[in-house]
């Protein structure tokens, strides 16, 4: 098992594990196909001993965050739910976090294995987020 840290040659890579992964926790800043490697972005992928990707890890450190002394995960995932491939990537991203306190990622409440994981890394509870759902059964959108 190795890190890797993104660069120009598998950024493509970690786009395509993102595209595949990032939806089980928080799909709201998958990166497009466009994505390079940034400073302010570092991201690793973790590959098993057949150079298969079987994880992926990055952090936003746009200045919003930054000045607000957190860091927030584009995405923190493993293929494995095991606490050393999470820790192999989060030791990564600890590196390039020195200047943030606070790195917070979403995850839904069904993924406890993964929570758990999280939980032994040292991660806690931060918020909770709650949805309305309605009844759309008859609703008739209003015409401008």
């Amino acid at each position: 098992m190795k890190t890797e840290k993104l660069n120009n040659t598998n950024a493509t890579d970690f786009i395509a594990y993102c595209k595949k992964y990032a939806m089980e926790h928080d799909e709201s800043n998958i990166p497009g196909d466009d994505f390079l490697p940034r400073d302010d972005e570092p991201a690793f992928l973790l590959r098993n001993d057949n150079n298969e990707v079987i994880g992926a890890a990055s952090i936003m450190l746009h200045s919003e965050y930054v000045e607000a002394g957190k860091a927030r995960f584009r995405i923190f995932h493993c293929i494995d739910k095991l606490t050393e491939n999470y820790e192999l990537l989060l030791k990564e991203i600890e590196s390039r976090s020195k200047k943030v306190e606070f790195i917070y990622c979403y995850i839904t409440e069904g993924k406890t294995e993964t929570r758990d994981i999280w939980e032994q890394l040292g991660f806690g509870i931060w918020r909770y987020s709650w949805v309305l759902t309605r009844n759309t059964i008859g609703f008739t959108p209003s015409a401008f």
